[in-house]
């Protein structure tokens, strides 16, 4: 009995071995063929070659496009950017400081006229709201 299990001890070593040898032989072969051929040519496919969509981009894909690679901006594109926010901002305020305005805004809103901080008040008021209406222009014209 003893004999008979060295005898399938050794048979299963033997067969593990050999399957073992013929599996790493295959594998080598396998990677050494795809390595071998990848070394020939570049990794990366060829851009002509890559499937493309001929459809129009809609407005909300060009502008997530235009988000994700926009340019840097110089320091006087940064300036040039906030000073169009002041200029707005110092037309607005000449505009509600001239008297007309004031007369304006006594004669719809009578309340105002009797105190000159509730007058204030509602100019600093329309100032912001007037703002924000051109700020966000182009959601108006949506």
């Amino acid at each position: 009995m003893q004999n008979q299990q060295m005898n399938t001890r050794s048979m299963g070593q033997s067969m593990g071995q050999t399957m073992g040898q013929t599996m790493g032989q295959t594998m080598g072969q396998t990677m050494g063929q795809s390595m071998g051929q990848s070394m020939g040519r570049s990794m990366g496919d060829i851009i002509n070659q890559l499937p493309s969509d001929q459809s129009i981009p809609s407005q909300n894909e060009i502008r997530i496009v235009d988000q994700l690679f926009q340019q840097k901006k110089g320091v006087v594109d940064k300036i040039l950017s906030q000073t169009k926010d002041l200029i707005i901002l110092a037309i607005l305020f000449v505009i509600f400081s001239i008297p007309y305005t004031d007369n304006l805004i006594k004669k719809f809103i009578t309340i105002s006229s009797t105190s000159p901080y509730i007058l204030l008040g509602l100019k600093a008021f329309f100032l912001i709201v007037t703002y924000f209406i051109i700020k966000n222009m182009y959601l108006v014209r949506k």
